[in-house]
This record gives structure tokens, C-alpha cells and sequence, in this order.
């Protein structure tokens, strides 16, 4: 596995409070490209005002799809609701401040470290249902999954997260565990080690 630098994130939420009733704050961090999902995400935004939830999203990162999403994001009127950050230095400081980390991805999605990052933080997690994804957060032992592709889906779960509270914090604590077990510099490198016999 590759790892992410567990010392960035050192301060964890100790209580997850997902209140339907306030502003829910979304993120993804990832690039503004093909292989990424970041429409579905946007869609989903317009379904969640639909189900009645109050939500921001930040999209963090940059790429060649970036113009093609804020058209997208303008069009269906999501101006004040998602935000885009840009490319970041500060990317642990912003999760940390997070409800729901959400990663869209499709099919052909690698190891994604931001989302490593984001069981380390200890921030809610919800993914595309996609083989990376499944194996990186235990098949749902670590995270909870949304149908690839599916806007009203992922607006379906991230209701039904602001309705489980308790399983959710508990779901994030297991995550955090396993990725400073698994996915720590000195980690990757006995395992680089290991493969090349050195």
C-alpha cells in the first residue's frame, strides 16, 4: 500500500455529530480529472436539497476538468453550496473540519491516499462502491459505500449517515486504527523492503 504522513493528523474529532438539522460539510480531495468522479458528487448536491439537507461541499484540488465542473456546478444552480478550493497545502487542516468525507471514483481508481487521510483523521467516509475503494476500506468495515455513478444514491446514504450517528463514530475509530497499522511511511517502506529482499 502506499502511505500517507500520520503525523498531520494527530488531532482527531473525539465525537462525530452529524445533526441533520445544521449545515453538513462535505469534502473530496482528489484531482480534477477523467478517472475521478466529481460530477456524480455535484448531481448528488442538487438530490440532498431535494431530501430537505443542508449541505457544503468543498472540492479540493485541481485539474484539466476543472472549468467543466464549476459549468456544471452553475448550472444547477450549486454556486453557494459547492466550493472550489484549488489545489491545497493545508489538505489536513480542511478534512479535519469535515462531516463526511466523500471520494467519487470510477471503476479504474488506484490506491487513493486522500482517502487514507481520511480514515487517519477519523472523518466519516463515503465511497464509490469500486474495487480499490472496497479492499482500502475493508469491504465496509471502515467506511460506507454509495452505488458508482449514482447521484441519488450517494445523496441516500450520506441521509442515512446524519441518522447513524453512534455506528458511524464507531466505524471511524476502526478506520483510523487500521490505517496507522497499515498505512504509515515506515509501513510501506518494510513492505517495499520486503518485496525486494533487501
Amino acid at each position: 500500500y502506499n502511505c500517507c504522513d500520520l503525523n498531520r493528523f494527530k488531532n482527531i474529532k473525539n465525537k462525530i455529530e452529524i445533526n441533520p438539522d445544521k449545515t453538513i460539510k462535505l469534502g473530496m480531495v482528489a484531482r480534477l480529472e477523467q478517472h475521478k468522479d466529481h460530477v456524480t458528487l455535484i448531481k448528488s448536491i442538487a438530490e440532498m436539497n431535494k431530501n430537505g439537507l443542508k449541505v457544503v461541499l468543498s472540492i479540493i484540488g485541481d485539474g484539466s476538468k476543472r472549468k467543466e465542473l464549476e459549468k456544471i456546478s452553475k448550472d444547477l444552480g450549486l454556486e453557494t453550496m459547492v466550493n472550489f478550493l484549488g489545489a491545497r497545502r493545508d489538505i489536513h487542516k480542511i478534512i479535519s473540519k469535515l462531516d463526511i468525507f466523500v471520494f467519487s471514483a470510477k471503476e479504474d481508481e488506484g490506491f487513493g491516499i486522500a482517502l487514507a487521510e481520511a480514515m487517519v483523521a477519523g472523518i466519516p467516509i463515503l465511497a464509490s462502491n469500486v474495487g480499490s475503494c472496497l479492499e482500502i476500506l475493508g469491504n465496509g468495515m471502515y467506511g460506507n459505500f454509495f452505488k458508482k455513478g449514482d447521484p441519488k444514491d450517494l445523496a441516500l446514504k450520506v441521509l442515512e449517515m446524519t441518522n447513524d450517528s453512534k455506528s458511524i463514530y464507531e466505524k471511524s475509530l476502526k478506520a483510523r486504527k487500521y490505517a496507522i497499522n497499515n498505512f504509515s511511511i515506515e509501513k510501506m517502506a518494510n513492505s517495499y523492503f520486503d518485496y525486494l529482499m533487501l
